[in-house]
C-alpha cells in the first residue's frame, strides 16, 4: 500500500494519509491478514468519512480546528 494508492482512492495528501493508514493496518490485522490490497483500498471511502465525521478532515481534505487539535498532542505524545 503507497501513498499513490491512498491519493487514487480519494485520500487528500496530509496527515489524513497517516490516519488511513493506521486504520488499515487494524482492518488487516483484523483480518488476520488475509485481505488482498484491493479488498483494503475499497475501505478507505469509508474510513474518510468516518474522519469527517468525526469532524478530524473536511471534504475539501483541509484539518478542522478539532482535527489540528488532535495532530498536535498525538505529536506531543510521540516526542516524549
Amino acid at each position: 500500500m503507497t501513498g499513490h494508492d491512498l491519493l487514487n482512492c480519494g485520500c487528500p495528501k496530509g496527515k489524513s494519509m497517516s490516519a488511513v493508514l493506521t486504520r488499515l493496518r487494524e482492518a488487516w490485522k483484523e483480518r488476520d491478514l488475509a485481505c488482498t490490497k484491493e479488498e483494503l483500498l475499497e475501505l478507505i471511502p469509508e474510513m474518510l468519512e468516518e474522519l469527517e465525521r468525526k469532524g478530524l478532515l473536511r471534504v475539501d481534505g483541509r484539518k478542522t480546528k478539532e482535527g489540528e487539535e488532535m495532530w498536535k498532542t498525538r505529536k506531543r505524545k510521540q516526542k516524549s
